[in-house]
């Protein structure tokens, strides 16, 4: 697996390029229970679905297995 900070990056990447808007993990959590939740907004314009695919393909890249969540980004509620 790799490093906190490849996660990251790898995710920043996909808000700069417009593909999700925003997103939140459990980070801290996960360290502990070793099970990351990523919580993602989509890019305006782009299908939820969509966005949450690329972050799955993009962190298995990585060697990590997360539970992707799709939100609408205002309230954190799923879509």
């Amino acid at each position: 697996m790799r490093s906190w900070g490849d996660v990251n990056k790898t995710l920043n990447e996909r808000v700069r390029a417009g593909e999700i808007a925003s997103f939140r993990t459990n980070g801290a959590e996960a360290a502990r229970t070793g099970s990351l939740e990523i919580r993602i907004a989509p890019g305006d314009g782009i299908d939820p679905e969509e966005a949450r695919r690329t972050v799955l393909r993009e962190l298995a890249r990585l060697g990590i297995v997360a539970e992707v969540v799709v939100t609408d980004g205002a309230d954190g509620s799923t879509v």
